[in-house]
């Protein structure tokens, strides 16, 4: 993808992926993400790595939940 360095620093997977630096960085402790160290203390992470865990994440489709009773009473009103 244009655009896109191959190699990410935390904040900038962060932005690739739509997330928050914070759900990178668990994604990272949990071993879901690979990276790599640069300059002997920076992590980084190959944008092929994630894309290839985006591309390991199931697909949903229709509703994911039953509406809340808020919902209800919003729409009976």
């Amino acid at each position: 993808m244009p655009g896109w360095p191959r190699l990410m620093s935390i904040p900038c997977a962060a932005a690739y992926l739509s997330r928050t630096t914070g759900f990178v960085e668990a994604r990272l402790r949990a071993g879901d993400i690979p990276f790599h160290i640069k300059d002997a203390e920076e992590r980084v992470i190959d944008r092929l790595d994630l894309d290839d865990w985006i591309a390991r994440q199931p697909k949903l489709t229709g509703k994911l939940r039953e509406p809340v009773a808020s919902t209800e009473a919003r729409r009976a009103a």
